[in-house]
């Protein structure tokens, strides 16, 4: 059976991380978020390991399901509120309903947190665009062409299960 955790290398081209480190803290978002799901009991199905644009379904109902893409950045500190997420231009027209951002930070024993949510839609509506190679207002140089937007401008986790009733 293959190893689909971590293969030490890209997924593709517009993986940001060379070495494929970022799948283990992807991984460990993933795992924390399905942690959320179980709280609230809904069914869901995990689909992440194959590496697709679509980490979980949530089914609602018989009849209805959205898929959430978790989002998850390795860092070195703890997320804060002004803090911005990204997700990457060759993923703006993935088929999924819902991004979670989340944070894994390694010098805290990998610990994992779930940070805020939106819908994609809402995401591409408001988010600011980026370039590779541009510089921000912290002397950051962006990795990839991305959408960004700060963890502040979009919900919560802490009113995720609340909104997503909403979607049934």
């Amino acid at each position: 059976m293959a190893n689909n955790f971590y293969t030490g290398e890209r997924f593709n081209r517009h993986t940001i991380c060379e070495n494929g480190e970022g799948q283990i803290a992807g991984r460990l978002g993933e795992a924390e978020f399905a942690r959320l799901l179980c709280l609230h009991s809904p069914s869901f199905s995990w689909i992440g390991a194959h590496a697709g644009p679509v980490d979980f379904e949530v089914h609602l109902t018989q009849e209805k399901s959205i898929s959430v893409d978790v989002k998850t950045k390795l860092r070195t500190v703890r997320a804060k509120p002004h803090y911005d997420a990204h997700v990457t231009l060759s993923q703006k027209n993935y088929d999924v309903d819902i991004y979670v951002f989340a944070s894994m930070n390694e010098r805290d024993a990998n610990r994992v947190e779930l940070i805020s949510w939106c819908s994609k839609p809402w995401f591409w509506r408001n988010a600011r665009t980026v370039q590779a190679g541009d510089k921000d207002e912290d002397g950051y140089i962006e990795e990839a062409d991305a959408g960004k937007m700060k963890y502040s401008n979009m919900m919560s986790i802490d009113v995720l299960w609340e909104k997503i009733e909403g979607y049934a």
